[in-house]
């Protein structure tokens, strides 16, 4: 039995060691994944705080871009609606022209037509006179014709009468 206690306390021992030996290198491994996990995270951490002031830098310039474009649409609204405001009282304004052209316009005609009436009359007129005219020429004219013709037979009978008178006094 004492054989045996040897033999136990030898394995107790030895087991003990075992123990020993195994926590040590379990320690030593945690403690080796430790360091390395703290580095991992140590540069994790430094990744992740210069992402986030890259972001940071990043957000700020989309801001302000964000800001530079809602001010140049604003800007761009206001020019819009500036230009239209112009736009449409032109349009009035031409509008207005427009009426009041057209109302002249129909004036013009009117009077255009009330002349063109007075010509019409008016060379009815002259056409009519000069209808009267040539009427009263052509009656005069025939009227010469007809004396020239009552004349010229007047003295034919005059010269025969004479020339009668001549013959029965030649033959008397």
């Amino acid at each position: 039995m004492s054989c045996l206690k040897e033999q136990i306390h030898d394995k107790t021992k030895e087991l003990s060691d075992y123990k020993n030996s195994e926590t040590k290198r379990l320690q030593e491994t945690h403690r080796s994944n430790m360091e390395s996990t703290n580095e991992q995270v140590e540069l994790s951490l430094k990744q992740f705080t210069d992402s986030k002031s890259n972001h940071s830098q990043l957000e700020v310039e989309y801001k302000k871009k964000l800001k530079r474009c809602e001010n140049e649409l604003v800007e761009l609204m206001n020019t819009y609606d500036h230009d239209t405001t112009q736009s449409h009282k032109q349009i009035q304004a031409l509008q207005e022209l427009y009426v009041t052209e057209a109302r002249r316009l129909e004036e013009l005609k009117r009077s255009l037509q009330e002349l063109i009436e007075q010509r019409l009359e008016f060379e009815f007129m002259i056409a009519n006179a000069k209808a009267q005219e040539e009427l009263q020429r052509a009656q005069e004219l025939a009227a010469i014709k007809i004396q020239k013709m009552y004349r010229s037979w007047k003295k034919r009978q005059i010269m025969k009468n004479d020339e009668n008178k001549n013959a029965t006094k030649t033959e008397l």
